[in-house]
């Protein structure tokens, strides 16, 4: 059979396309269409979008946004000229665009990408571009190239490009400033290069009637035609290189007369038909072919042939080429094994290539099985190591290695500035190999999936050698070299080991004589089934799942057995060290082995578990002994193994379920071997010695900087210079984070993982010559979940929304359970884990990180995720203000069942309620109230002697959205600390939290009645780092009778009187708190939430102004009314009105005039509430208006006449006044319904209308009676601070007696006991709504910090205590001892600084003095104010004792007496090394004020 040798799907027509009209549209098609019919690859390229249909026609299709057309007279003399023919004068007429380099454009650009794929030839087809005919035919005429109009005007340029190399050079010529350098004619341009290039090949241009596509090879055909009919001279290299003619026809069959030496045959042909003349080129004389009376001697042509295809083989037979292979590393690992293989085949051929191998750097003296076998194979000379990462000097050894073995080539096995991931190479050495004199050619290789070449690449090689597809197709898309692609081979071991196989007949298993053999020399089960697992333990590689699905089939599936082989390195143990302590019986882990091959020879499954891989070797390797492979299809490797792997999909137990029905298919597959993987190799390394030297520019002194926040932030600086420059990076507080001399061409790497709003600037001579704050606006960024627990993803996925909403970034987030998200935030892109995500500026990864010594790793958290809500976790990450808030999911829209959820099972015993009778009470009770309990569990009753107790129902659904979908119908749900609370919770519904493993302010707090006794050991899971791998952990207790007290000692009747609580609310159907917001300010937004979550009624929010999904889901009904009459200043003339807002200066009342009044708006949303709170059937309201701007004298004489009536007023917060009043729906609806229109409303003769209706009308003509309507539940739930019991015109003197107030209020001791509250209110002066940090020490039951929170409004509030830690929404309390150095520095270094200290702790005189001389000096900023109260005990007996300590002689009254001189220390000599300014005595404590720098 006749055999082409270069076959059709090697070529490619492009097309450069401007479809701005329907006519131009229908001509690509039709184009399209023809080439099809021709089994053609078609790319398409246009700056404007094409219709889906047009491109669903395209095998690639490309939108070059970019369109640079030009406007006159924007660049040029003449902008652009258009040629028309009219009775031969040619007529010429300007136009305001020019569209000639914007053709050009799409074209270069269409060269570029086109050259990412592997073709052999590539047309270009350039049309809807008007190039005048006429003027092409002048210039082009006698020049052997055609044009031809394609449409009108419209002139079809068909360029057939010899191959890839030329494609590269003709769109390099395309360059903005050869186009001008003609004028912006593009006619001339086309002259230029086509006729006047000296390139080395010709451009033929064929009608597109008659797609001609195949072109002139030197080495294997040639063409010519005879009056219209035009066939091809083939050589046949497959039968005896032969010379075969190959006619291409559109008529109907003809004849043909061949003349061969004087011997003429007759043939009749028809289109592309194939005549083999059956004799080889060099054996005749003389070729005629005679067509319709013509003939034409092709003689020379068939002569040319030959030719070449001899100059071709003299080529190829010379001298031997010299290969270095530079490889950053030769651990092992998966780039040293394809090293390894190359080698292993090039050495085949050793009469053609001489090999070399310099190793960058040597990490290991351990992990060097591909080292050695390197070693050995290259022989001695041939092997070169520059010693360790640290052995710098050495480094420039390599230069000189390469011109004493005169190195043709140099193969890089990474990317040269990817090396910086190993050992970064300098960049002087870096422009030694890539200068532009050098004599060797450059190959590179990447073997990653993190490097991206357009941010990191900066010298161009003269080829590429790519060893997956991933980075041909996907990454190196705009990269100019050539590329190769050398995959690693599948070959079929089997048959060159094994010489019995034909006894079993197939040869795509391993025969069993073979297992049997190899299995005795491992040491395994004859009978067994094994799985082998092969790879570096790491979070990557994901060996912990494979663990698990062992331990999932254990019990099942006893005759499977699992097999790890790799290096356990120290710096992953944090990873693996867990697992090795908790391995089930059926997993054996044999750590680094030589010998791999030996398991893939005697085990029947590869299940590979990794997540993020690129060019995974051992999948390949395992296809080559026919093992069945269970393993992620991951993106990257773009269908390189399809047809031999099983894809892993799902849960453990669905794994589980694939790897037993993996075992028990009988089913093998086809190994494709490829035994020309050395062959096309050395071939590739010849075609590279023919290339020329790729031109790279070296650095200048144009500074270029290079900054991203991927995993840490990091800042390049290149250019040259011999100046050091400063870099400085100031952190959240613009105070100096990393400061240091910055050598140019090097870079820094904080290693600060969160967010911080990072300021970076440089230096040069004191010049800044880089000043960059970072702005994710726009930018890509990435959020990784590093977790895959439901809990820690419901509880963190709400952030990446508010994190995408703050910066403007177009954000990536990859999660475990991406099919629950991906609808409900649309505007975040989700990919799967192990996914490449390339192009990001900043990356941030969600999890729990600890530090070898099993701390929190505060260069990954800011704050210790052990001591504050799970949630907060994700919001100190990304850097967010901590407020709780729900994820979105798909809720069905279902009718509530009475129907109760319950979360049984959980992952650790301590998690569980141990109490033996609890479920079972809890279950009557609710059965007796009718509930139906439905426990939700894929552990299943018994598990880890877990039982169910009687009176339950067992949800039988299967994925989380079924469970999602269910659960949202129950009332409410009681679970544990585990994931199933979180998705409960996330589904809306209330929550009995049932847990003694964590601190009560771990978790939720929203629609959460948690349940927990503290009066028992409690919260270890928050002072201690859980151990996963021991289910019975219990830190302080176990194997002891207070084991798991924690959760043994909650009853069952706590947990009922939570239950109650819920019931009661649920069954409460006749009340409703209506809400009236305007909350058109952050600041107004949050007191809203505030509010809403502390309301345990149903919720009717009535609001003007539009509202977020974080407020909808705290509302049970919302009412938005768009239209928001409000009254402006320019309408009060119009009704009579002034409106004016009343502040208070120095104790006087100053009225000032407001531009607008509010009263007909509170109006209606109140109308709009009471009428739609009457549709939906209740009874009774209370109405809670805030945000509105109500003069509190006003209030107050209006509260004046309510006091018999029981109506409450509170003020929420200075201008911000809240109303609350409640009553009956029916009596409170009469007086809001009056008014229906505004003119209607401020014709009521009144000054302050709304107060006036609500007390007059609403409340006193209704004689309503607030205490007997709820008024208790109202005041309690309440987030309002104080009840409205007076007004004070100075404001002053209130603002005095306010902290006495607030402290009497906690029944706090400082007031209740000492008379404090006159030096604090002095302190606090001025300064009391200021932002600052106060730690106070010595906490006890929490009413001073309940005081400070209230009273310092905008203050950061912290606290030690020796007994108690925890956080609040404000600061955090440490646990520690002030006697304790230690303790003290620790705050010290979490706080930074304080601007007042309170010493309120052990009253020691020693503690105190101790504790004061460290923090004054170290933790009290300047001008800061340090207090020690309770100074009575250095009065006591020194051998009393307090708190266990004896007091001591120490006496702090004498101590600090003496240091008064130091606040003279300018008129006595003293030294004031403390910097103290002041220090006051007064009532039982000490004020010392530190002096101002």
């Amino acid at each position: 059979m006749f055999y082409f040798y270069v076959m059709e799907k090697t070529r490619i027509v492009l097309i450069s396309s401007y479809c701005d009209t329907k006519e131009k549209i229908d001509i690509l098609i039709n184009t399209i269409k023809t080439i099809k019919s021709y089994n053609l690859d078609v790319m398409v390229n246009s700056p404007l979008p094409l219709p889906s249909d047009v491109i669903n026609m395209c095998d690639f299709y490309i939108q070059t946004k970019e369109n640079p057309l030009l406007y006159w007279p924007q660049k040029s003399v003449m902008s652009w000229v258009k040629h028309m023919d009219k009775d031969n004068e040619i007529v010429i007429k300007r136009s305001v665009i020019d569209y000639g380099w914007a053709a050009l454009y799409q074209t270069k650009k269409l060269s570029e990408y086109a050259l990412t794929y592997d073709y052999d030839r590539y047309y270009h087809i350039i049309y809807d571009t008007e190039i005048d005919d006429t003027v092409v035919s002048t210039f082009l005429s006698d020049k052997k190239c055609n044009f031809y109009p394609f449409h009108e005007h419209k002139v079809s340029l068909h360029l057939i490009a010899l191959d890839r190399e030329n494609l590269f050079k003709f769109s390099n010529l395309i360059t903005f400033d050869s186009y001008l350098k003609f004028n912006c004619i593009v006619e001339n341009w086309l002259y230029d290069i086509i006729i006047n290039s000296d390139m080395n090949y010709k451009i033929e241009l064929e009608k597109i009637d008659d797609l001609i596509l195949f072109h002139k090879d030197e080495n294997l055909f040639d063409y010519s035609d005879i009056n219209g009919l035009v066939f091809f001279i083939v050589k046949d290299v497959v039968n005896n290189d032969e010379v075969c003619l190959y006619f291409y026809n559109n008529k109907e069959k003809i004849n043909v007369l061949i003349n061969v030496d004087g011997v003429e045959s007759s043939y009749d042909i028809s289109n592309k038909d194939i005549i083999n003349l059956g004799f080889k080129p060099y054996n005749i004389k003389n070729v005629l072919i005679s067509y319709d009376g013509i003939s034409s001697d092709i003689t020379e042509k068939i002569k040319n042939i030959t030719h070449n295809v001899i100059e071709t083989k003299i080529i190829m037979n010379k001298s031997k080429i010299k290969l270095l292979y530079l490889t950053p590393h030769l651990s092992t690992g998966g780039m040293p094994q394809f090293v390894l293989k190359r080698i292993q085949e090039l050495q085949k051929h050793k009469d053609q290539i001489e090999i070399f191998l310099v190793e960058f750097s040597q990490f290991s003296d351990t992990y060097v099985v591909q080292r050695d076998k390197i070693i050995d194979l290259l022989g001695e000379g041939h092997f070169f190591s520059l010693g360790d990462t640290t052995d710098t000097k050495r480094k420039y050894e390599l230069i000189d290695i390469i011109k004493n073995n005169n190195i043709d080539i140099v193969h890089s096995e990474e990317m040269l500035e990817g090396f910086e991931s190993f050992n970064k190479i300098p960049l002087p050495l870096l422009n030694q190999l890539y200068s532009n004199d050098r004599t060797w050619k450059m190959v590179e290789t990447c073997h990653n999936v993190w490097f991206n070449p357009q941010t990191h690449k900066k010298f161009n090689p003269e080829s590429y050698c790519f060893v997956t597809p991933y980075h041909l197709k996907e990454t190196f898309l705009n990269e100019t070299p050539i590329k190769f692609l050398s995959l690693y081979p599948f070959e079929n071991k089997v048959k060159k080991i094994l010489k019995e196989s034909e006894i079993y007949g197939d040869f795509n298993q391993v025969p069993l004589i073979k297992k049997i053999v190899v299995r005795e020399e491992l040491g395994l089960d004859m009978f067994k089934t094994h799985v082998l697992n092969v790879g570096l333990w790491t979070s990557g590689k994901n060996q912990g799942e494979g663990v698990e699905v062992a331990r999932e089939l254990i019990e099942s599936n006893p005759d499977i057995q699992f097999h790890f082989i790799g290096n356990q390195a120290p710096n992953f143990e944090d990873y693996w060290g867990p697992i090795m302590n908790n391995l089930p019986s059926n997993v054996k882990v044999w750590g680094e082995r030589n010998d791999v091959e030996k398991f893939m020879t005697a085990c029947d499954v590869l299940m590979f578990n990794s997540t993020w891989e690129c060019n995974p070797l051992v999948v390949r390797e395992s296809i080559n002994y026919g093992m069945k492979i269970l393993t992620r299809d991951l993106p990257q490797y773009m269908g390189m193994f399809d047809g031999y792997i099983t894809p892993i999909e799902g849960d453990i137990k669905n794994i589980s379920k694939q790897l037993v029905g993996l075992i028990e298919n009988k089913d093998v597959y086809k190994i494709l071997s490829d035994d020309t993987f050395g062959e096309d190799l050395l071939n590739f390394y010849n075609s590279v010695t023919n290339l020329n030297i790729t031109q790279n520019k070296p650095l200048t002194k144009d500074y270029t900087f290079v900054r991203h926040y991927v995993a840490q932030p990091y800042f390049e600086v290149q250019g040259t210079t011999e100046n050091k420059l400063n870099i400085k990076c100031y952190d959240d507080k613009n105070e100096i984070s990393y400061q240091n001399e910055l050598s140019i061409n090097s870079w820094v790497k904080l290693n600060k993982e969160y967010f911080i709003k990072w300021r970076t600037t440089v230096e040069e001579n004191g010049e800044i010559i880089y000043d960059e704050t970072l702005d994710l606006k726009n930018k890509r960024v990435y959020i990784s979940f590093e977790s895959k627990s439901l809990g820690d993803t419901m509880a963190w996925i709400p952030y990446c929304e508010v994190f995408r909403k703050k910066h403007g970034c177009q954000l990536i987030v990859s999660t475990f359970l991406n099919n629950l998200f991906k609808d409900q935030y649309p505007e975040i892109e989700f990919v799967e884990p192990g996914d490449s995500v390339t192009n990001i500026h900043a990356q941030y990864r969600l999890g729990w990180y600890y530090t070898s010594e099993g701390v929190y790793d505060n260069n990954k958290h800011p704050f210790d995720f052990k001591k504050m809500p799970l949630q907060k976790t994700a919001t100190d990450i990304l850097g967010l203000d901590y407020e709780e808030v729900r994820p979105l999911l798909k809720l069905p829209d279902t009718p509530k069942k009475k129907k109760v959820g319950i979360g049984f099972h959980s992952t650790a015993q301590s998690k569980y309620w141990n109490n033996p009778d609890g479920w079972q009470a809890v279950v009557d009770h609710l059965n007796n109230l009718g509930y139906e309990c439905m426990i939700y569990s894929k552990e299943g009753d018994g598990y880890m002697n877990n039982n169910y107790p009687e009176g339950v129902t067992i949800f039988k659904g299967g994925n989380l959205q079924e469970v999602i979908d269910d659960l949202s119908s129950c009332e409410f749900f009681i679970g544990l600390g585990s994931g199933l609370s979180w998705l409960a919770w996330a589904c809306k519904l209330p929550v009995v939290l049932i847990s003694g493993f964590s601190e009560k302010w771990a978790e939720t707090t929203l629609d959460t009645y948690r349940v927990i006794n503290e009066s028992v050991c409690h919260g270890c899971f928050n002072s201690d780092r859980l151990d996963a791998g021991d289910w019975n952990w219990c830190p302080l207790h176990k194997n002891t009778d207070r084991m798991f007290e924690c959760t043994k000692q909650i009853s069952s009747d706590m947990v009922i009187k939570e239950i109650n609580k819920i019931i009661n609310k649920e069954s409460n159907s006749e009340l409703v708190t209506i809400i009236l917001s305007h909350a058109n300010t952050k600041e107004k937004r949050k007191i809203l939430i505030e509010h809403l979550k502390t309301i345990n009624t149903k919720i009717l929010l009535s609001t003007n102004y539009p509202i977020d999904d974080e407020i909808k889901v705290l509302c049970d009904y919302v009412i938005y009314d768009e239209e928001n009459p409000i009254l402006l200043k320019e309408d009060f003339n119009k009704y009579n009105v002034s409106w004016n807002f009343y502040r208070f200066e120095e104790g006087v009342e100053v009225r000032e005039p407001f531009d607008y009044e509010h009263g007909y708006a509170v109006y209606k949303l109140i109308q709009n509430g009471l009428t739609e709170s009457k549709k939906l059937g209740f009874k009774y309201s209370h109405i809670i208006n805030y945000d509105y701007l109500i003069n509190e004298n006003t209030l107050q004489d209006n509260y004046k006449l309510l006091e018999n009536y029981d109506s409450v007023f509170y003020i929420y917060q200075d201008s911000y006044c809240t109303g609350f009043f409640t009553g009956k729906i029916d009596e409170l609806i009469k007086p809001f319904t009056h008014y229906n229109t505004k003119d209607e409303y401020y014709n009521y003769d009144g000054t302050n209308k709304i107060l006036e209706i609500i007390t007059r009308d609403a409340v006193k003509k209704q004689n309503l009676k607030v205490k007997e309507l709820f008024y208790e539940d109202l005041k309690e739930t309440s987030i309002v601070n104080r009840v409205v019991d007076e007004h004070k015109n100075n404001k002053k003197i209130m603002e005095e007696n306010e902290f006495k107030k607030i402290s009497d209020y906690y029944n706090c001791d400082k007031t209740s006991t000492h008379t404090y509250h006159n030096v604090y209110s002095k302190i606090f002066e001025g300064i009391r709504n200021e932002a600052f940090s106060l730690l106070e020490i010595g906490i006890h039951e929490g009413a001073s910090l309940n005081v400070w929170r209230d009273y310092l409004t905008n203050a950061n509030i912290y606290g030690l205590d020796i007994n108690r830690e925890f956080s609040h929404d404000r600061g955090y309390i440490f646990k520690g001892d002030q006697n304790n150095l230690f303790d003290l520095e620790k705050i010290t270094s979490e706080i930074k600084s304080c601007k007042v200290i309170i010493d309120d702790a052990s009253h020691n005189p020693q503690h105190q003095i101790k504790t004061f001389n460290y923090l004054f000096e170290n933790l009290l900023e300047d001008g800061g104010y340090y207090i020690i109260e309770d100074v009575e005990t250095s009065y006591w007996d020194p051998l009393s004792e307090l708190y266990g300590y004896e007091i001591g002689y120490l006496n702090v009254v004498d101590y600090f007496s003496k240091l008064t001189h130091n606040v003279n220390y300018k008129y006595n000599g003293f030294n004031n090394t403390l910097k103290i300014e002041s220090i006051l005595f007064t009532s039982n404590c000490i004020v010392i004020k530190k002096l101002m720098k």
